[in-house]
């Protein structure tokens, strides 16, 4: 399933990342939002396929850990990066004047 997955995103031309998060068979059924048993969880986790060395791993330890988050005030902005709760540029009458 990893080879085929890392197969058809380069031959759609984009560059494949794999993400691996460790976990451990009891901690995912402690959690399991689909009320999956223990014993389901233990199968899959067996027969779980390890990601090639070869591929390009994120990390994402930064992420997975909800301390380490600090809220963060966001604001709206268009496609450019351009803030839209800034005040729109002054434009002088001789601009206007000039068909511009």
């Amino acid at each position: 399933a990893v080879v085929s997955t890392q197969s058809t995103g380069k031959m759609a031309g984009f560059q494949v990342y794999m993400a691996e998060i460790k976990s451990f068979p009891d901690h995912c059924a402690q959690n399991s939002l689909h009320k999956r048993s223990l014993g389901d969880i233990t199968k899959i986790h067996d027969i779980w396929e390890a990601t090639p060395p070869s591929y390009i791993r994120l990390d994402l330890r930064g992420i997975m850990q909800d301390s380490s988050i600090q809220e963060v005030e966001m604001g709206d902005s268009d496609i450019d990066g351009e803030d839209l709760d800034a005040e729109p540029p002054k434009v002088s009458r001789k601009v206007l004047s000039m068909g511009y």
